[in-house]
């Protein structure tokens, strides 16, 4: 898996980080927010796309609320999310 350098964003008035994820042909968005990990997905694929490219689809993509919760946790934070 490949992950490019994380963005400064704000994601509902909170400060985030968001990274362009690869592996094996598929790429998505990963926002993390107040220690939470989320996943952001596009209609469009940008496996080919520049980090830069990427990151602003990504980026438009979680403020029109394209955000669902992570498929798995990756340790963007450095503890893993607590069971509810």
């Amino acid at each position: 898996m490949f992950s490019s350098d994380g963005r400064q964003i704000t994601y509902k008035g909170r400060p985030a980080l968001l990274f362009v994820l690869r592996n094996n042909g598929e790429c998505w968005g990963r926002l993390v927010v107040g220690g939470e990990e989320l996943d952001v997905c596009t209609t469009r694929d940008h496996y080919d796309d520049d980090d830069a490219t990427a990151l602003a689809a990504f980026e438009r993509a979680a403020r029109r609320g394209r955000v669902e919760a992570a498929a798995g946790w990756l340790g963007f934070d450095k503890d893993p999310p607590v069971d509810r």
